[in-house]
């Protein structure tokens, strides 16, 4: 009679996606902010989002709560003043 072996099997870590790096001119904040916004909130999924205001003096990076898909990449970037890093 044959002995069984036991074979150990590796866990599997979680794929971490990279941040989706958006950057957005300060001018025109609130059409832009707001057509972002409308694109990110149909496009959830598993990337997380980091948003950088960008101004004349300083440039604020928001670390935001939002995951989304790949598609906002590429949707984010036919909005005037939003460039993806």
């Amino acid at each position: 009679m044959q002995k069984k072996e036991k074979i150990a099997k590796k866990k599997l870590e979680p794929k971490i996606e990279k941040p989706l790096v958006l950057a957005v001119e300060f001018q025109n904040y609130d059409t832009t902010m707001m057509r972002l916004f409308d694109v990110v909130a149909n496009n959830q999924g598993k990337r997380p989002l980091k948003i950088i205001i960008k101004s004349k003096l300083k440039n604020i990076e928001i670390d935001s709560s939002f995951y989304v898909t790949n598609k906002v990449e590429e949707l984010a970037s036919k909005i005037d003043g939003v460039y993806v890093e």
